[in-house]
């Protein structure tokens, strides 16, 4: 990764509240083993809870079916839409 090119041993990753899952995942296995430290830090999506609305409920479910073909390595076919949602 372009961490370990430049140097770095740490980093903070920032991502929205329901992407932080999906995120973990792909750092924690880019940089396994590479003794970088990663910290995590989620935020909410327009202050607003994954339940609040249709929006989010969406958003937060495609989450969900996302998260165990990341988890199988499947990238190119389950992020169809290309822009990582």
């Amino acid at each position: 990764g372009l961490m370990i090119e430049k140097g770095f041993d740490s980093a903070i990753v920032d991502s929205s509240d329901y992407h932080m899952r999906r995120v973990k995942l792909i750092f924690d296995q880019v940089y396994k083993g590479s003794g970088i430290e990663l910290t995590y830090v989620s935020s909410l999506r327009n202050k607003q809870v994954w339940y609040r609305d249709k929006e989010n409920i969406r958003f937060t479910a495609k989450e969900w079916i996302k998260l165990p073909a990341y988890e199988l390595r499947l990238y190119k076919w389950i992020d169809l839409e290309g822009h990582g949602r």
